[in-house]
This record gives C-alpha cells, sequence and structure tokens, in this order.
C-alpha cells in the first residue's frame, strides 16, 4: 500500500478514464450520471473510499435540509471531511457560480475542503481559507492531459488515508506560507519601484561601485521568477528560490528555467519545446478565463509576447492576461498562475487545442525514452 492507495491501482484506474474521456468527451448523451458513474466514482473507489457505504461515501449529501444537495460528502467516523460537486464530462468549470456554490455548500455544512469536477478536471478548494474566494483553489488537474504520475500524485490527496493523516492540510499551510512569501518579495522587487532595502543591500554587496539610480533601473529591467516546491514536506533540504532571468532572457537548460506551475515538471522550459521541434516558434497561444478570450506569442527565444508586453514565462504572462479580472489589485501585481495549465496550443499532430502542460509531458516521454534506449535516467 502506498498513501492508503493499492499500488498500481490508481494509475490504471486514471489511464483507464483517460481513454474514456477522449471517447465521450463530445457525446451530448453521456450526461452528469454517467460521469459520476463511468469517470469518477472509480478515482474514489482507487482512492480507498467504500463508494457502496453510506458512513463513508455519502450521495446526494445535504448540508441542511433547506439547501439542494452536493453530489458525494467523504466521511471520516461518520463526519464530512470533504463534499465534491460534479457536472457532466462538457461542461466547463470557469463558471464562477459553480464555484460559489460548491463552498457555500462547504461553508453551511462545516466542511474545509471541496472538490469541483466534471470527470476530466479535478479543482480542489480550500473553503474554510481567510482568503478571497479566487484564492481558495489549491490544486487543479486536468486528467487528459496531465502524465499519469503527476495525476496520481495530487489526486492521491483524497484519499482515505491521507485525509485521515491531514496531509493535504500541512501542504495547504506550506502553500499558503509560501504564496505570502512570494507577495513579499514580490513587493521588494517591485519593477515601478524597487524596495530601497534591496537598492542598498545591493550596493553594499557591491562595495558601492554602482550608484543607487543604476541599480534601481537594472532591477526595473529585471524579472524574476520563483519556485516554491509543490510537496515541501518530502523535501530534505530548504529550498532555494530559482535566481530570476531578465525579460526575454529565460534560461535555457531543459532542466532549468521557469517553474511556471507547483508541480515536479516545473524545470523544463519552452526553450526546451523549441529546440525539440514540439513549438515552432514564434507561435499563438491562447487562454479562456471567465469568458474572455486572450492570446499570445511565444518568441523563439522562449519569452511570450501579451498585449505588446514581453514576459520571461508563461506564469507571469499568465497572471498579466488575468489580472483585469482582479478589481482593485495594484499596478504591477499579478494573480498567482500556473502558466502551463492556463495556456493552450493548437497540437500540431491533431490539430486540436491542446494545454502547454500536455506538450511539456511529451518533451519529458520522449527524453524518457531517450534514455532508456541508452540505458541511462534522464538529465
Amino acid at each position: 500500500m502506498r498513501n492508503g492507495i493499492a499500488s498500481g491501482r490508481l494509475a490504471e484506474v486514471l489511464t483507464t478514464i483517460r481513454s474514456k474521456v477522449a471517447k465521450y468527451r463530445g457525446d451530448r448523451s453521456f450526461n452528469e450520471q454517467n460521469t459520476k458513474a463511468s469517470l469518477i466514482v472509480p478515482v474514489l473507489q482507487a482512492l480507498g473510499w467504500d463508494t457502496s457505504d453510506p458512513d463513508e461515501v455519502n450521495s446526494e449529501y445535504k448540508p441542511k435540509p433547506k439547501y439542494n444537495p452536493v453530489d458525494y460528502a467523504l466521511l471520516l467516523q461518520r463526519t464530512p471531511c470533504l463534499l465534491i460537486e460534479a457536472k457532466a464530462l462538457r461542461e466547463n468549470l470557469d463558471d464562477d457560480k459553480l464555484t460559489a456554490q460548491v463552498l457555500t455548500y462547504a461553508s453551511v455544512a462545516g466542511v474545509q475542503w471541496v472538490v469541483l469536477t466534471n470527470g476530466d478536471e479535478y479543482r480542489i478548494y480550500n473553503a474554510s481559507a481567510p482568503v478571497p474566494i479566487e484564492q481558495k483553489l489549491f490544486r487543479t488537474v486536468t486528467l487528459s492531459a496531465g502524465d499519469v504520475a503527476g495525476l496520481e500524485s495530487t489526486l492521491a490527496l483524497l484519499s482515505k488515508q491521507n485525509l485521515q493523516d491531514k496531509k493535504i492540510a500541512r501542504l495547504w499551510e506550506s502553500h499558503f506560507v509560501d504564496r505570502q512569501v512570494h507577495r513579499a518579495i514580490e513587493d521588494l522587487f517591485n519593477p515601478a519601484e524597487p524596495s530601497k532595502a534591496i537598492v542598498h543591500a545591493i550596493g553594499n554587496r557591491l562595495g558601492g561601485k554602482l550608484r543607487d539610480s543604476q541599480i534601481r533601473a537594472s532591477l526595473r529591467r529585471a524579472r524574476f521568477v520563483m519556485d516554491f516546491p509543490a510537496e515541501p514536506e518530502t523535501m530534505t533540504s530548504p529550498s532555494i528560490p530559482a535566481r530570476g532571468s531578465r525579460r526575454g532572457s529565460p534560461k535555457e537548460s531543459p532542466r532549468s528555467g521557469p517553474s511556471d506551475g507547483a508541480n515536479d515538471k516545473g524545470d523544463v522550459s519552452l526553450v526546451a519545446l523549441i529546440r525539440e521541434g514540439l513549438l515552432r516558434a514564434p507561435i499563438r497561444i491562447f487562454a479562456s478565463y471567465r469568458g474572455k478570450e486572450c492570446s499570445a506569442t511565444v518568441e523563439a527565444d522562449g519569452t511570450v509576447t501579451f498585449e505588446g508586453e514581453s514576459f520571461g514565462s508563461l506564469s507571469l504572462a499568465g497572471g498579466r492576461a488575468r489580472t483585469p479580472m482582479f478589481k482593485g489589485r495594484k499596478r504591477g501585481k499579478y494573480p498567482a498562475t500556473n502558466g502551463w495549465t492556463f495556456w493552450r496550443v493548437v497540437d500540431p499532430v491533431t490539430k486540436q487545442p491542446m494545454l502547454l502542460d500536455a506538450l511539456r509531458d511529451r518533451f519529458l516521454e520522449r527524453q524518457k525514452a531517450e534514455a532508456n534506449r541508452f540505458g541511462k535516467a534522464p538529465a
């Protein structure tokens, strides 16, 4: 057993579900009930939940008699610990009303964790977090887009054993702290007006060789990227944030460069995909957020151009694209965004839209195959 899950069982189920998603995505007769029975229940069972026992998995659970039921409540010792709201496979989960609805259910029921899913995409929320609604989102995975190993590690947080052990709560605490630190560092390195403390510290480090105005001008030209581990509790030593790259100069090593997402694939750069031929720059990328369409261009050097402005990573460009949706946000401050799962591109093979995260998986699969061919581990 691993994480309370039978070895290999979840991976097998996810592989089967991915094929079902591909088969039924365009089938309008594949309704919410089909989605629950064919795509969601098998995942719950693989995560160690007895879906036939209402003391573990309560279907059509009502937080209060006057409220509409939520599709599933997962219970520990007959007490709800997580609510799941299911939608049909074809439904888009970007509708804010869906999120608000399920978070309201959780608040009424006094449940901390919530999942919104259409059987393909899973969004995990901390309903009780004292943050704005858009910051309650903790993890999101798309079964048809990610590699099975990465999907398994995220969904395993919802296993019966891990919820009993409160692993997800520990990871959230780290995630919450890292996000606050991230914003504090962004404030210090604000390109509009870098912190005086940072300017003075750099000046002292350089022994007074540069004037404050020169350092300030350099910091305004710089673009800094921070990388926080997805699961810090598994790390044996403190993580050091990656050094920033300047605008237009992302790091080019396949195993370095911007993180662009909270997962173990974050060290693959756009430049690596371009060199591998998986992206033919310049190429248009696009996204849909809260009903609005936006597009950007990946340049040959790996920078991303959005509305005439260049960014050193997909995530910064994605955060910039989302900024108009957040009223009152200060200039230069972008919402935290996983650029790999925000932006899409037309698959050169199938000619269908695909997440850039899936293209990154394709790159890693090639590296793995090449490494196996020569009998060595991927770099």
